[in-house]
């Protein structure tokens, strides 16, 4: 799944990873996002385009060596499994749009959570 050669992307400068599915595999973007205690919230995020797979967007800390989901206290809105979530490779910003591709908010990453940040019309 991280073979370049396939579209994988390991940029471990800006913290992101870019694995792609084989079709039994869904892809998979991973992000870093240094909170202010100096540790990290880990972004997990597959956005399902085709029907098969339910989308996800999950965050993880890492306490005693081992990954925990951080369930609470994150976003500022819930989870919609209708919307896809693009994790950045550049800056902090995840950006929320409709299955149309139109930009509904951003989630502003803050040091220790997201603001919800919606577009001015």
């Amino acid at each position: 799944m991280l073979d370049p050669k396939r579209g994988a992307i390991v940029d471990l400068k800006n913290g992101y990873l870019f694995a792609p599915g084989d079709g039994a595999q869904t892809d998979i973007y991973v992000c870093l996002f240094r909170r202010s205690d100096g540790n990290y919230l880990i972004a997990v995020n597959y956005n399902d385009k085709n029907g098969v797979f339910d989308s996800f967007l999950d965050f993880y800390s890492l306490h005693q060596g081992k990954l925990q989901e951080v369930r609470s206290g994150v976003l500022p809105v819930p989870f919609d499994k209708r919307l896809y979530y693009i994790l950045p490779r550049f800056g902090t910003t995840i950006v929320a749009t409709d299955r149309s591709g139109k930009k509904l908010y951003d989630l502003v990453w803050l040091r220790n959570a997201f603001r919800l940040k919606k577009p001015q019309i």
